[in-house]
């Protein structure tokens, strides 16, 4: 059988006959086969859709004069451009890889097909649906007003936003629902890889004839670089002026607001986390989260630590160096400290916690366990910072109105 083609009519019943005679099949394999032809029969169809698409009206070719293609913050990607294509790079992008390097080309609907040698996606643009596969992938996108483009979601009852009630909930990972993400025809979808393990399922939703990018916004070690990849979602709507603009000003008040701290004398111990059967994960020493805690004037105990992503230590580890700490904060999903102490009742021995000064990034929440910190948070870094400041010293920000941080009470 030709896959690469639209099944005609007579060829599916003429298969699923043949299939019928065979009556040394389970049902169960009936099943599989039916259910195998029918994903086929969908990806041709988008194949189908998907050219007469490219066919259509020529955008014009990009403004170099009001495109920034230079990246000031970021590591993890780079763009570069040419008239009515954009060529997009994306470096290690999961935990410990190495020389790794995924290339995307972006070509103007309508325009000239250049040479694609070398590329691991090639995609039309401005892109209309897309899927997100990461909460973070929908903050880049709402800030440059795209929310209504993001058809699919990963675990709809972890999104904030009130805005994506009706895109549809694709699965996770290893669990994705391919004939939903099919259905919605995505232009591309924006996937993440934590280990390396998530080239299995990308792989899948190449051979289906779905266009793939991988995203590693999350493991930039500042909170401005994991910001700049606004500029790298905007490439493919053809907003990077709009992205530009975001960027300059989060970073002209994340600067604006550093500068608070930078004299302050006396900076509070801080505390991250909380244990999960007596397993503390600590956030690295070079990591952003490190960083935002030096930024705000506090003093991370774990800095002296190399890396950038989390280590795991014991409880009594914890205690002996955070136990008089000044400050605790990101407690988990803790929501009082009730919750705190069913976790381990030992909690209530540290300092922060007998003194109240526990404070957690959920105050913006749903019911469902969505918290827009994962959301909006990495592209709004300033907002967070803002919040850490008025919580390590509340007499430089006394009129702030904590807007991701809630105290634990």
């Amino acid at each position: 059988m030709n896959t690469g083609r639209l099944l005609s009519h007579g060829e599916v019943s003429h298969t699923i006959k043949t299939i019928k005679t065979l009556k040394v099949l389970s049902f169960t394999r009936l099943l599989k086969i039916n259910f195998f032809l029918l994903i086929l029969f969908l990806a041709s169809c988008f194949s189908e859709n998907r050219k007469a698409e490219s066919d259509g009206e020529i955008i014009p070719d990009f403004d170099s004069s009001i495109v920034s293609t230079k990246i000031s913050e970021s590591v993890g990607f780079d763009i570069e451009y040419s008239n009515n294509y954009k060529s997009l790079s994306v470096f290690n992008p999961w935990q410990k890889s190495k020389g790794v390097v995924y290339r995307y080309l972006l070509v103007n609907r309508g325009a000239p097909m250049p040479e694609t040698d070398g590329y691991d996606e090639v995609i039309r643009i401005p892109v209309k649906n897309v899927v997100c596969l990461s909460t973070t992938h929908i903050g880049f996108i709402s800030a440059i007003d795209k929310t209504e483009s993001i058809k699919g979601i990963s675990g709809s009852g972890f999104v904030y936003s009130s805005d994506l009630k009706d895109a549809r909930d694709v699965g996770y990972e290893d669990d994705l629902d391919y004939e939903l993400i099919l259905s919605l025809q995505p232009d591309v979808v924006f996937a993440y890889n934590i280990s390396g393990d998530a080239v299995k399922y990308i792989n899948k939703l190449k051979d289906l004839g779905i266009k793939v990018v991988v995203v590693g916004e999350y493991l930039e070690d500042s909170p401005l670089a994991k910001a700049e990849w606004i500029k790298f979602f905007s490439a493919f709507f053809n907003l990077e002026k709009e992205a530009c603009d975001y960027f300059n000003l989060v970073t002209e008040e994340y600067y604006s607001l550093k500068k608070l701290t930078d004299s302050v004398a006396e900076k509070p111990d801080v505390l991250v986390g909380m244990p999960w059967k007596d397993a503390w994960h600590l956030p690295g020493g070079n990591s952003y989260q490190a960083m935002l805690i030096a930024d705000a004037g506090g003093n991370y105990l774990w800095k002296e630590n190399s890396g950038r992503e989390s280590f795991i230590l014991d409880l009594e580890s914890i205690y002996k160096k955070a136990g008089k700490a000044s400050v605790w904060i990101n407690p988990g999903q803790s929501a009082s400290k009730e919750d705190m102490i069913e976790t381990d009742e030992r909690l209530n021995l540290f300092e922060s916690f007998k003194k109240g000064q526990i404070f957690n990034n959920n105050k913006r929440i749903t019911k469902g366990g969505g918290m827009d910190y994962w959301e909006s948070g990495t592209v709004n870094p300033h907002l967070v910072l803002k919040d850490l400041i008025h919580i390590f010293h509340p007499s430089l920000l006394p009129e702030h109105n904590l807007f991701y941080y809630q105290r634990i009470r």
